[in-house]
């Protein structure tokens, strides 16, 4: 996936998804955890992007669940967990 095409998304801007970076290395997370939650942020940010679902100051947990389930049909169970537990510190 391409990373500047998902990073221009209107759904979880940039500036929003650099802060959440920002924020991770400031707490010294492992660089391996930070790319896991961003790839998991970018995930979310193209699923809402592609079914035109709010952006995320209207996001509802719907729309969360609503990308968990689609993932479910195409990964496996571990990464939906990963994925869950990447976007729960999105919203921290």
């Amino acid at each position: 996936m391409d990373t500047a095409a998902i990073r221009s998304a209107h759904s979880i801007p940039a500036a929003y998804l650099d802060a959440f970076e920002r924020h991770l290395r400031a707490e010294n997370k492992a660089p391996a955890t930070i790319t896991t939650y961003r790839k998991a942020c970018d995930q979310l940010a193209a699923f809402l992007d592609a079914r035109g679902m709010p952006a995320l100051a209207n996001l509802k947990r719907d729309h969360v669940e609503a990308f968990l389930v689609d993932l479910q049909e195409r990964a496996a169970p571990a990464t939906v967990a990963q994925r869950y537990r990447s976007i729960q510190q999105l919203f921290r």
